[in-house]
């Protein structure tokens, strides 16, 4: 009977401290009260749809929180939002933390399925009121493009522009972007008007500074034939960059002949030729090409050179008939050359210069 006792007296003792840590653990926390605001309106709480939205927390080291049992970033979501709003879904609800900062986003399946993300600092004992902005597709693709070509990455040796980094990426995908937006419905929201793509180009300008024309740079610009490529004459990879300008066959072949470049076609079945497309970028040039030569024969049928100015604005000249003949193309230092590219079945260069 007294062993009962004091295993008795031990269990109660050992419930009774138990409910003091989880007390002290839990009279701390802070409350965040979550509501998700209509794009339409960010005044209003959400009622451009009837959906109901989760919430997802992680600390602010990207760590999921997990706590009183709930998975706050798990996958699907768990917690869903409790207080419904104007069109019927749940759109405001309230979150127990402990003391933290917590990154904070609404998801549904609507608009652009993620909120913006919230960052909190929640302290001991605080209420907070946390507003999650639901935005558009248009608005989050509009950002995207800017993205593209104002966004760094990290490569070694330091910080560079995306577009500089891939440019002929991501001049594609930003062409295939503005299609895109250019079909999207209209839309009139009271989010913020982003720049447009011309704005932000010249931002960046004015932010990072214009390069100087080849021209300036270095007296007479880049001038070179091909005689210094590391390459025996015959058949070349199909991308090689020389002289800081990188080359790469979209279709065909390079052939190297002494001192020239040949862009060579394809012969498909039923002895069709397709003509041979060369595509130069200027991306990694310390300079800018204001001005592009280029010297070359086209063996019969039509070369276009065709250069693609920092607006996506282009030029095109085009070289006919046989024997040696020379296109110069001008551009501005405001808006300089970023590619080139060369068509053609049998285009012979033998040389190029940029200033």
């Amino acid at each position: 009977m007294r062993r009962q006792i004091v295993y008795g007296v031990l269990l109660a003792t050992a419930i009774a401290l138990a409910m003091t840590f989880v007390a002290s653990a839990t009279s701390c926390d802070a409350t965040i009260s979550i509501s998700v605001r209509d794009p339409f309106n960010p005044c209003s709480l959400y009622k451009s749809t009837g959906h109901s939205f989760y919430v997802m927390i992680w600390t602010c080291n990207g760590e999921p929180l997990i706590y009183n049992g709930v998975d706050y970033g798990a996958w699907p979501p768990q917690f869903l939002l409790t207080e419904t709003g104007p069109a019927g879904g749940r759109v405001r609800g309230e979150v127990r933390v402990p003391p933290g900062c917590y990154m904070i986003a609404g998801i549904a399946g609507c608009k652009n399925v993620f909120t913006q993300i919230a960052l909190v600092d929640a302290g001991c004992g605080d209420e907070i009121c946390v507003n999650l902005l639901m935005t558009t597709f248009q608005f989050c693709t509009t950002l995207q493009q800017l993205a593209l070509f104002g966004a760094t990455v990290d490569p070694e040796p330091g910080e560079e522009r995306v577009a500089e980094v891939f440019p002929r990426e991501t001049r594609a995908l930003g062409a295939a972007l503005e299609d895109f937006l250019m079909a999207l419905p209209p839309e009139e929201t009271q989010l913020p008007i982003l720049p447009s793509l011309g704005d932000l180009t010249e931002w960046i300008e004015l932010y990072y500074g214009p390069k100087p024309c080849c021209g300036e740079a270095t007296p007479g610009g880049v001038s070179f034939d091909f005689l210094g490529l590391p390459y025996l004459n015959g058949a070349l990879p199909s991308a090689f960059s020389y002289h800081g300008v990188g080359f790469t066959s979209v279709w065909g072949d390079f052939v190297k002949e002494n001192d020239t470049l040949w862009i060579v076609g394809q012969e498909e079945s039923g002895g069709v030729w397709f003509d041979a497309e060369a595509y130069l970028d200027f991306a990694s040039l310390p300079c800018g090409v204001c001005s592009l030569t280029v010297r070359a024969d086209p063996h019969g049928p039509p070369t276009a050179i065709e250069a693609v100015h920092a607006d996506y604005t282009t030029q095109v000249v085009t070289l006919n008939g046989n024997g040696v003949q020379t296109a110069v193309l001008q551009a501005t230092d405001d808006n300089p050359f970023v590619s080139a590219t060369i068509v053609g079945q049998e285009t012979q260069v033998y040389l190029i210069v940029l200033e």
